[in-house]
């Protein structure tokens, strides 16, 4: 405890501080507050729990001798608070703003404002949400006075903040708008506010957070609660910032801060002046030890600092609590009354409106004055109009009608009088008048009295009449029906729905009250509808037991009245019909009744709108033939306008005759003949051989009415059966292979490994190698015909097409094109192409069954797709081209019927569906896995193209589906499991450092004050998921520190690498943009990398350092198991400016899971394995690839480690052949990037297709230009 006495201009302070009871927790970034004999610590950064203590309030009593009784947590905020700021009003407690927390949103800068009560006993009650701040702050300056709390600067997040804001406090406790004050001089944060009907600002951090500064702003808080102008006042004795202050006996006292360089001590006080300018700052006992971010609170005689961090490395949070006695308060200054009084008028009810006020002759006006200055109010004066001032006593009235001015005055008893006041004033003695209005539809008898209908809406006009010049205006209208008091009408009415006589009574209220005399008027309501009759004229043919049959002379008529009820009938206006259609609009006119059955509707309608229900009449006339049709079983399907059949479809033709008017007379007879043979009459279903037909049926009634003959188009194939069929040879080779029925005119020959499941039917079968046909084979049969019309089909497509619906961006003369990262997706419907190429990772789907007409080649390469996860049946495709090809490893689904088209399935190419074509060929590993659909891919998680390259232990699937670990159809990658949500929160603040001093001499700052060091760049706690996954800590610049999340992630900052504190966050990424992933997973595809650990972002996103820090990521240990797939991995940087991974030199640390290595900024980073640094000589399987990719500077691209007998063959994508080489004695080739005319090839990615006696590889290498 330090104990001095200093005594500087009147100012003594006889003890210095003692120490009390300590907080339960360390804090700092907290508040300390007085409120009802108690001290309340509010909310903070916790040094053992972080922000997780944030939420959290101790309260201890207050003891008349500067002692504080025992800390006890009370009621805790919503959630965690830090940075904010606190004050109490009465009873009651405010927080606002500051950082806050919740699970949901992580950390980020808030503009809520809770309050709570506290009771006597300590207690404190529930928090409450008052009107939120009107935008987010931190460490902003706030104070109350005289009910009203205001609200300076601070920092959103981005910004220093200038604004200026204040709100009243409610009886309740909740806050009133806040209102926009007069902005202060510049944006400041970190200052102190304080008020004494005077706002004065201390110290802070200005010009976007980079300089502290000394200076005092001040501004007088007027009457009407605004700010005076802003100006300045004795400066601080040093800058300062996260500093304390209060007011107590006459005086503005500062304990501790933070000066630039270090912490301090110090304890100033200055007095505030009779004119609201600060004397000289005298110094007072200093604090036990330095401190800054702590809290400051005055109690009775005392003044108490809670918590905040010093300068100790070991403990820079404190938990620590201190008292110090006031100085004695300063005498009240001597009156000196130089201003005049000030006189307020106020007006009475009936009033309205300011300017002017519109009053009636009964109105009173009162008249009060004040007198600031000190000597008292004298004497008031007023006048009304022109008239001689008077003295004032009670209140007055002015009843002449008309436009008047009442001017008036006060004088003090120092003889100060203040300026003439004057009011306009409006006297309207004048009441409203109004009048009825009743709408339509309404019917005037001829005895004068009006009618209106049950629809029939009432209104009340009004007006306001100028008089004497004045008129307030109209307030309100007034209405009540048969005797109901009259009661506020806001438009329109309707009468009280029982037919007869009504009374509306009404008047008109002006905004003075002024009401006119009562008003009334009868309106008659009839709600009762007119009856129709309907008659017939002869009477209609009746049938036994059936509808009546009108002839052609029958006669219709209608008899209507309009019944009185209620003693009132407004009479019948019309009758209306409509025929055969009830919902159909009823209207008058010509009834024209044609051949069939029909319902006549019909009602009639009075003279205020009320119809009858509507009646209606059944009628009959008949003479309609009957309707054929003819039906196809489900194994047909109908395409480009011709019905597809197999010779097995059953077709059926059913008639029907249909009724009209209720007669019937039936189906004589059905007619049909085939290919324009003889009719025969149909009995049962038939079949029709294979080829083109045409059907032609008829049927003919009872009645003798015979149906125009109906024709339709048929094909009969083995199309739809068939899985491949060829009208010449079908041939197999190496590992390909279909499943379903094979059909060939010609040969069948299968060579390699290739199979058929299913049975074969050809002319020739020939079996080579290790293929195999597990079903039934038939020799010396040609059974395939191509039944289906290509002229007729395009023709049709032609004229009956939705090529509408495709953008011509897609088509390069009638060409469907869909390539590169490309994705199109046709709707349901018939398309006319000229032809169909789908390459490289383009995606060609379709939203439900489309047919595509393609009059030309169609070629699917690469890593094209079409219809991958549909149903083949969900899309046909006819060619009229003489070549259909899919290679490389393209998948499709869809029907393909091609006659005069080479069919060929190369490389890793399937295509699931019915093919059928001039020859059909599958070679390399090309299936035709289904007719129906493609196989599911058996890799977990979402498939991506080009970026699968885990450990051979790390995957697992069917056996038929891989080569030495990779899967033959597709390349996949797995991604890793989702981060769980854990209730574990920030725990780095325990660890953080306070800044150490500068031995910078002191610069000029702002306005020639000395500025000791430039200020610590300012606080910027990026918001982060607060989970196992991440963490958070502020690191000082002289130490440094190392921040780590439970995962392992984590970054070690050494010390100098800052040149200020930094609250440095290592999280997970949680959520990245659809667009965003892709791009960095195409970087991944490009260099034939994988992800083999989460995401991890390191911030604040930008931040560089002077010298390198060492991060820490971790990987999927049960992926990369052994030293050998761990040797792949590196720690990657996503440079998003050039959408491209950088790889890091990195150390696998096995034991822990993490890889390191080091940086000089922070961004986003990922462990991926792969060829990492293009090195030389990244292992590929048995072979070995250098200088990949090929680039300037490293050049040739050689394959080594291979057969001497090896061929290499270099391909695009898309499966065009680059390059042909083979190995030299050593085992290796080499590539100088050229093509087969000795020509550059251009940058990208190529197949290397390694063959030779140990069998063969593909491997993916690239070329950059």
């Amino acid at each position: 405890m330090i104990s001095w006495v200093l005594a500087c201009g009147g100012l003594s302070w006889g003890a210095g501080f003692t120490s009390l009871n300590p907080l339960p927790e360390a804090f700092s970034g907290h508040s300390l507050v007085s409120v009802s004999g108690y001290l309340c610590n509010i909310g903070g950064l916790s040094g053992t729990n972080g922000a997780l203590s944030g939420n959290k309030v101790f309260c201890a009593q207050a003891r008349p001798d500067g002692t504080v009784g025992d800390w006890v947590q009370r009621t805790s905020l919503p959630e965690p608070v830090f940075f904010h700021s606190a004050l109490s009003a009465g009873s009651r407690i405010y927080v606002l703003g500051g950082y806050h927390y919740n699970e949901a949103a992580g950390l980020f800068v808030s503009s809520t404002v809770y309050y709570a009560e506290v009771a006597a006993d300590g207690t404190v009650s529930p928090w409450a949400s008052a009107a939120p701040l009107p935008e987010p702050a931190f460490f902003m300056g706030a104070a109350v006075w005289d009910g009203t709390i205001y609200v300076t600067g601070g920092w959103d997040a981005q910004w220093l903040l200038s604004s200026a804001y204040s709100a009243d406090i409610r009886p309740d406790g909740s806050l009133a708008p806040w209102q926009t004050r007069r902005s202060l001089p510049q944006g400041v944060y970190t200052h102190a506010a304080v008020s004494n009907g005077t706002l004065y600002l201390l110290g802070g951090a200005v010009e976007n957070g980079t300089l502290i500064h000394n200076l005092v702003y001040h501004a007088r808080i007027n009457a009407d609660k605004s700010l005076g102008e802003w100006g300045t006042t004795s400066p601080l004795p040093q800058p300062l910032s996260n500093h304390a202050a209060v007011t107590a006996g006459g005086r503005i006292i500062v304990a501790g801060g933070w000066t630039g360089p270090y912490a301090t001590d110090a304890v100033v006080a200055a007095d505030i002046q009779p004119d609201q300018t600060l004397g000289g700052w005298a110094g007072l006992p200093s604090l036990p030890q330095p401190l800054y971010m702590h809290g400051g609170a005055v109690a009775g005689d005392y003044l108490y600092v809670s918590g905040g961090m010093n300068m100790l490395s070991q403990t820079p949070v404190q938990a620590t609590v201190y008292s110090a006695p006031l100085p004695a308060p300063l005498p009240p200054p001597a009156p000196d009354d130089t201003q005049a009084p000030r006189t307020a008028l106020a007006v009475a009810e009936p009033k309205f409106s300011s300017a002017p006020v519109f009053i009636t002759p009964q109105s009173l006006l009162s008249l009060s004055a004040t007198d600031e200055g000190g000597s008292g109010v004298s004497a008031t004066l007023s006048a009304v109009d022109d008239g001689a001032f008077a003295p004032y006593g009670s209140p007055l009235a002015i009843p002449a009608e008309g436009a008047h001015w009442l001017r008036y005055y006060s004088v003090d008893a120092a003889g100060n009088q203040e300026a003439v006041n004057s009011a306009a004033l409006a006297v309207d003695a004048t009441p409203p008048v109004s009048d009825l209005s009743v709408g339509s539809p309404q019917a005037v008898l001829d005895s004068g009295e009006v009618v209106v209908g049950a629809q029939t809406l009432l209104g009340v006009s009004a007006e306001d009449p100028v008089s004497a010049g004045v008129a307030s205006g109209l307030s309100q209208v007034l209405a009540g029906v048969d005797g109901a008091a009259p009661a506020p009408v806001d438009g329109l009415f309707a009468l009280p729905q029982t037919d007869g006589a009504h009374v509306v009574s009404y008047q008109a209220v002006d905004n003075l009250g002024s009401k006119e005399p009562l008003n009334s008027k009868t309106v008659f309501l009839d709600r009762t509808p007119p009856a129709t009759a309907l008659s017939i004229s002869p009477a209609p043919y009746q049938p036994a037991g059936g509808t009546p049959v009108l002839g052609g002379g029958s006669q219709l008529s209608f008899a209507a009245q309009d019944p009185e009820a209620g003693g009132v009938a407004a009479g019948v206006n019309r009758t209306e019909f409509a025929l055969d259609d009830a919902a159909a609009p009823l209207g008058s006119g010509e009834l024209v009744l044609a051949e069939g059955q029909h319902t006549l509707y019909y009602r009639s309608v009075d003279n205020v709108g009320n119809s009858e229900a509507v009646r209606s009449a059944s009628l009959r006339v008949d003479a309609t033939a009957p309707v054929s049709s003819l039906d196809i079983a489900d194994s047909g399907v109908s395409l480009f306008g011709i019905e597809l059949l197999t010779p097995q479809t059953d077709i059926v033709i059913s008639a029907e005759d249909p009724v009209s008017g209720g007669v019937q007379s039936g189906v004589a007879r059905t007619l049909y003949s085939v290919d324009s043979g003889a009719e025969q009459a149909y009995s049962a279903a038939f079949r029709l051989p294979a080829g083109a037909h045409t059907v032609a049926f008829r049927s003919v009634d009872n009645a003798g009415n015979a149906e125009a003959a109906n024709s339709v188009a048929l094909s009969i194939g083995s199309f739809l059966t068939d899985s491949v069929a060829a009208l010449d040879s079908v041939t197999l080779a190496g590992g390909a292979g279909v499943t379903g029925t094979v059909r060939a005119n010609g040969d069948f020959t299968a060579s390699g490994q290739s199979s058929v499941k299913g049975d074969v039917t050809a002319m020739t079968v020939k079996l080579n190698g290790k293929s195999t046909i597990s079903g039934t084979v038939s020799q010396g049969q040609a059974t395939v015909s191509a039944a289906m019309d290509i002229a007729a089909a395009r023709s049709w497509t032609q004229a009956n097409n939705d090529n509408a619906s495709v953008a011509s961006r897609r088509l390069s003369g009638g060409v469907l094109v869909v390539d590169a990262f490309d994705n199109l997706t046709l709707a349901a419907g018939t398309y006319y192409f000229k032809g169909l190429t789908v390459r490289d990772l383009g995606r060609l789907s379709v939203d439900g069954q489309a047919a595509l007409f393609i009059d030309g080649p169609v070629t699917v390469t690469g890593l094209g797709r079409i219809n991958e996860t549909g149903r083949a049946d969900d899309l046909w495709v006819f060619c009229a081209g003489d070549s259909v090809q899919v290679a490389g490893a393209a998948r499709a689904a869809f029907n393909l019927y091609a006659p005069a088209a080479d069919v060929s399935l190369s490389g890793l190419g399937q295509l699931a569906g019915r093919m059928l074509g001039r020859s059909v060929s599958l070679t390399g590993m090309a299936k035709d896995p289904s007719p129906d659909a493609l196989p599911r891919h058996w890799h977990k998680g979402r498939l991506l193209a080009g970026a699968w390259k885990p450990s051979l232990k790390a995957q697992s699937g069917p056996a038929d589906a891989r080569a030495e670990g990779r899967s033959r159809a597709v390349i996949s990658v797995r991604l890793e499991p989702r981060v769980p949500s854990l209730s574990a929160i920030l725990h780095g603040a325990s660890s953080a450092q306070a800044p150490v001093p500068s031995n910078a001499p002191p610069r000029a700052g702002k306005g020639g004050l000395p500025v000791f060091a430039p200020a610590a760049a300012p606080l910027r706690l990026p918001p982060l998921p607060v989970s196992a996954h991440a963490a958070l800590a502020q690191v000082a610049a002289a130490h440094g520190q190392a921040v780590r999340a439970a995962d392992g992630s984590g970054v070690v900052v050494p010390a100098g690498a800052l040149l200020a504190g930094l609250a440095v966050s290592v999280a997970r990424e949680t959520k990245a943009e659809a667009a965003e992933l892709l791009r960095r997973e195409s970087g991944m595809a490009r260099r034939d990398l994988a992800a083999a650990g989460p995401a991890v972002q390191f911030g604040p996103e930008g931040t560089r350092f002077v010298k390198p820090v060492t991060l820490s990521l971790p990987f999927d240990r049960t992926l990369f198991a052994d030293a050998t797939a761990q040797a792949s991995l590196a720690v990657h940087y996503w440079n998003p400016g050039r959408g491209d991974w950088e790889a890091l030199p990195s150390v696998v640390d096995a034991a822990a899971g993490l890889v390191r290595a080091q940086t000089e900024h922070f961004s986003l980073y990922q462990v991926l394995s792969g060829a990492g640094p293009a090195a030389a000589g990244a292992a590929v399987g048995s072979a070995r690839v250098a200088c990949n990719p090929l680039r300037p500077g490293c050049s040739p691209l050689k394959i080594g480690n291979l057969p001497a007998d090896a061929r290499v063959r270099i391909y695009t994508l898309s499966g065009t052949l680059v390059k042909d080489l083979g190995a030299d004695a050593n085992g290796e080739a080499s590539w100088d990037g050229t093509n087969m005319s000795g020509a550059p090839s251009s940058s990208g990615v190529y197949f290397a297709f390694a063959q030779g006696a140990g069998g063969s590889k593909t491997i993916k290498v690239a070329v950059e230009r």
